[in-house]
Parts: structure tokens; sequence; C-alpha cells
């Protein structure tokens, strides 16, 4: 015979997104989620919503459809929001795994690290997933932050010449290299010599710094406009570096909240040409190079 409890506490009948925002209780600007790794890195309630709200957008965008099944929290909330449902995997799985895993759950978009991109891209291709249906997801990429209104000073709400994103690039680029060499310095008025592998390290790092500068120009894109041609600057700038990682894709869009759709798709994840070549400039000198033509093509 069945034994009832004694007490019976209410269920929302109300979906998970209004459950948690609707009714926030506290401040709205205090972290809710710290990394145990850097406790510098948080994210509040309000960036937190505002996060979501990007992803569903980007989601969307992509072609996810209600019961969609896509292969934590903010990642796993903008799914539920677009309608989809969450499937995790392990990321020590192997191709063969994650081909089983994707089938199994009949999965049909994919949010990876870039770690993990290349044996998830081999399963999705397997499992005849489009490459644009595979959103890169960098953690190392700047914190959230609120989206800027179009009044705000460094929202850009038209399109803008490569010459312009080239400049906000190298300006930005070079605020974070300078903190690098900031940090050198403190070390060694500290030890009195130059550490023996720092340039290598400010070379190698070279790449992140990229992909979060990218990063912070696509979130003060307020229009598919301006979004669009920071794109088109990003996509010849990949091109020059010889770089797939700096390729466009979906995660851009969903970071920058334009709400458009493409911009990146297969383009952006097999890199088009200059695919595996490097080129042997510097980032920067290859910028320089980019706002020369620009330059040249806008006389």
């Amino acid at each position: 015979m069945p034994f009832l409890a004694e007490e019976h506490l209410p269920i929302p009948d109300e979906d998970i997104l209004s459950w948690i925002f609707d009714h926030v209780s506290y401040n709205w600007d205090m972290p809710i989620y710290i990394d145990a790794a850097n406790p510098a890195r948080t994210i509040s309630a309000r960036q937190a919503l505002d996060t979501i709200g990007r992803l569903i957008t980007g989601l969307k965008a992509a072609g996810v459809q209600q019961g969609d099944c896509i292969c934590y929290p903010l990642a796993f909330l903008g799914i539920i929001g677009a309608g989809g449902i969450f499937a995790g995997t392990n990321p020590s799985y192997t191709t063969h795994e994650l081909t089983h895993a994707i089938r199994t759950a009949s999965i049909k978009h994919i949010i990876v690290e870039p770690p993990l991109l290349p044996a998830v891209l081999s399963a999705a291709r397997t499992c005849s997933i489009p490459d644009a249906h595979v959103i890169l997801f960098d953690p190392a990429a700047s914190p959230p932050s609120p989206s800027p209104s179009p009044s705000a000073p460094h929202a850009v709400s038209t399109a803008q010449p490569t010459a312009y994103w080239a400049g906000r690039f190298a300006s930005l680029f070079d605020r974070q290299r300078l903190a690098a060499f900031h940090a050198e310095g403190q070390a060694f008025r500290a030890s009195g010599r130059v550490s023996d592998t720092f340039a290598a390290f400010v070379e190698a790092d070279d790449e992140r710094r990229a992909r979060r500068v990218l990063a912070e120009l696509a979130a003060c894109c307020v229009t598919d406009d301006a979004a669009r041609s920071l794109r088109a600057f990003q996509r010849e700038f990949a091109r020059r570096c010889g770089n797939d990682a700096l390729m466009p894709s979906p995660a851009l869009i969903v970071l920058g909240g334009s709400g458009g759709g493409g911009g990146g798709g297969e383009e952006g994840l097999r890199g088009g040409e200059g695919k595996g070549r490097k080129t042997g400039l510097g980032f920067m000198e290859r910028l320089r190079g980019i706002a020369r033509e620009a330059r040249k093509s806008s006389v």
C-alpha cells in the first residue's frame, strides 16, 4: 500500500527561468557564481540573466527549435530558455564515445570548449551535424558584462570599416599585452632579472589575448550591422594570422547579443584560406597591414 507524505509542498507551475529570475530577493549585483581557481572572476545575477538572454538569442539564430537536444549553469539555462533539452557528456570521451552519445540522444547542436573541439568536430561530422551547429565556448574570455545601451560611449550601433575595428582591436590588445609586461616588470624589480621564458610566454599568449579582445568588441555591438562588420574584420584578421581559432563562430554572435544569424558557419570553423598557414609576422604587424590596406581601398 502507498505511504503518502504528511505534508505537501507547493510546486510552482512556471518555467524554470521565470522561477529563478522573477523572484530575486537579493542584490542583483552580488556574485552568485565565483571561479574557485580565480575568485576575481565572478558573475552576478544581473550578468547571469544578461548572458542567458544572449545565449537564447544566439541559439535561436543558429536554428534551435523547441525540443532540440544540445550536447554549466548559464549554458544549461540558455538551452532551456531556447526550448532545447540539455544533454551533458564526459569531457574525457573519445571521438567514438562522443559519436555514440550524440546518436543516442539525437543531438542537434553542441557547445564545446576549445581544447575539446577536434574530437567534437570529428564526432559531429560523423553524425552529419553541420559545423555551424557546433558552438565554441571559451571560458578564458572576459567575464560577461551588462549589454551596452546604444548611447553607451563604447557601444557600436552602425557598420564600421575595417580600419575602425583594426584601431579598436590594437588599442585593447596593446592594453592587455602591457598588463603582462607590467607583471614582468614587478617580478624584475623583485628579482633583478628578466624571466628567460617571458618573450615566449607573451607570443604564445597572444592567441588567447586576441580572442578575449574580439569577444569584448563583439559585446560592444548593439545592432546586426555592427556585428556583421566586426565579423568581416575578424575573418580577414584570422586569415592573415593563418589561425582558424580566430575565425568568427556562433559563440561570438552569442557574446555580442546581436541576434543575427550565420556569420560564422562552416567558414568560421574550417577557416577557409590560410588554414594551417603561419605568416611569421606578429599579431600587431598583421593588424597594421590590414589597416593600411583598408585605408588605401577607402581613398
